[in-house]
């Protein structure tokens, strides 16, 4: 056996062995701190173990046990999430669509798709080109309601495009896509944003929500869109009404805390914001075969996205409970071109 002189050395030696000392002490001081950080855990009172426990959704393949409220339900990305929320195990989905018909077509198409014979999906004849169409949806929606909550998850998918430089824009034209794509969005969340605080001032306990609320924490996704950060020729308006999504949801993050500090044992308000990039959806499919070869060349994953896909980036934000003020872009790389 070779040895190293050196290491016969006594003050070697004496080094060694104090280095090894060392190394002993520190791993029992890290032992002890970790033993500590457990009893302080487990020592927590229930009240607030309860609350971190509130603070969580189920995972994947659980039931969802939320009251959604989708708009825009009838189609493209809507229709996805729709599907999806069903799927999971929403207790009940309301869709917003202009058309009912096609609210009913939507309806069977989902059936099929999921090959049952019933869904807990409810359809609203919405036009939010009208200014009665939101009161006229929250009273509908509470009318059928018994004790318990009849929304606790918003999510804004309806959308109305714009494909036209801003001079070429008409004044009629410019109101009906705020309207569509950002008054509504305003003043359904407004109304999530009132029940909330309702329902903090009804009530007195945890328990008592939870008889009344089954599901973890209330929710506003809103559905804005890569050009909210990405400029895109004649989509200014468009642009514009998806940047202020985000604007809204940072907003209502703040509110809903407010909210909650002053009744603490409400379960967690959160809103988050997915942007979409190209998406094949019904707004693109008039596209040009040439037009939409050239955009996805622009994309780095060389493809638009589905909607499944969005929908799944929706499950993902209702289900993590520390998914708050999230900007989740979805464009397959182009907004890092």
């Amino acid at each position: 056996m070779n040895i190293n002189p050196l290491m016969s050395h006594p003050r070697i030696k004496l080094k060694i062995s104090s280095w090894f000392h060392h190394i002993h002490t520190a791993t029992q001081d890290v032992q002890k701190l970790r033993v500590r950080q457990i009893r302080c855990f487990t020592s927590l009172p229930s009240s607030k173990q309860q609350e971190r426990r509130n603070d969580h959704n189920p995972p994947a393949g659980q039931h969802l046990s939320r009251n959604c409220l989708v708009t825009g339900g009838a189609s493209g990305i809507g229709y996805e999430v729709t599907k999806r929320l069903v799927q999971d195990g929403a207790s009940s989905v309301t869709i917003t669509t202009r058309d009912a018909k096609k609210g009913e077509k939507t309806l069977e198409r989902i059936k099929d798709d999921l090959n049952v014979q019933d869904v807990p999906i409810r359809i609203i004849e919405t036009d939010f080109l009208n200014p009665d169409s939101i009161t006229k949806l929250w009273t509908a929606l509470f009318d059928d309601a018994s004790k318990r909550v009849p929304v606790d998850t918003l999510i804004n998918c309806a959308g109305l495009s714009q494909s036209k430089p801003l001079v070429a824009t008409s004044t009629s034209q410019i109101r009906d896509v705020l309207q569509t794509n950002i008054e509504a969005p305003v003043k359904l969340s407004q109304l999530l944003l009132k029940e909330y605080l309702r329902l903090g001032t009804k009530t007195k306990s945890h328990k008592q929500i939870s008889s009344i609320l089954p599901t973890a924490s209330f929710n506003i996704i809103n559905i804005s869109s890569l050009l909210a950060t990405r400029s895109g020729s004649g989509a200014s308006v468009y642009s514009a009404s998806k940047a202020a999504l985000i604007a809204l949801t940072r907003t209502l993050v703040l509110e809903a805390s407010e909210i909650r500090s002053n009744y603490p044992y409400l379960p967690p308000f959160r809103a988050n914001t997915i942007l979409p990039g190209y998406i094949d959806t019904p707004m693109v499919r008039d596209f040009s075969s040439l037009y939409k070869g050239q955009l996805e060349k622009q994309i780095p994953l060389r493809r638009f996205g589905s909607s499944v896909e969005v929908a799944d980036a929706v499950m993902f934000l209702l289900r993590n409970g520390y998914a708050n003020n999230t900007v989740l872009n979805l464009d397959g790389g182009l907004s890092a071109v």
